[in-house]
Order: C-alpha cells, then sequence, then structure tokens
C-alpha cells in the first residue's frame, strides 16, 4: 500500500517543511521510498501545489524498482 498527499497554496506559499512532515507521517503507508515536490504557476491567480509520496515496493524489490526521472 502506498500513500500520496496533496496541499495547495492560493496567494500563498505552500511550506516545504509541513509537505515533508505531512509525507513523513505517511510512512506506515510505504517505508521503502518517498518524494516531494513543490509545483507553482504564477498565473493570474498566484497558486502553489504541494505533493508528497511514499513508496511500498512489493512488486520489485530489488534496486531496479526505484527508476529515476530522466
Amino acid at each position: 500500500m502506498c500513500g500520496i498527499f496533496g496541499i495547495i497554496g492560493h496567494n500563498t506559499r505552500v511550506p516545504a517543511d509541513v509537505l515533508e512532515r505531512a509525507t513523513k507521517s505517511l510512512a506506515h503507508r510505504g517505508p521503502d521510498d518517498s518524494g516531494t515536490v513543490i509545483l507553482h504557476d504564477a498565473g493570474a491567480e498566484d497558486v502553489e501545489i504541494g505533493l508528497g509520496n511514499r513508496r511500498l515496493a512489493i512488486l520489485d524489490l530489488s534496486p531496479f524498482g526505484h527508476r529515476e526521472p530522466t
């Protein structure tokens, strides 16, 4: 079982420390890997989206189950 977390900031910043803590709180959902990203759109309305995920490696337990972005 994996876990994801998301937060949206409208006309405000997404606090990176809050995103990291929230993602760490999902460790029981996937202890094998994790990651976070903050996306920023400075269009007509200033919006930031923070996403975090936890991964449980059940299909491929080898190091090849984790791919680095290309």
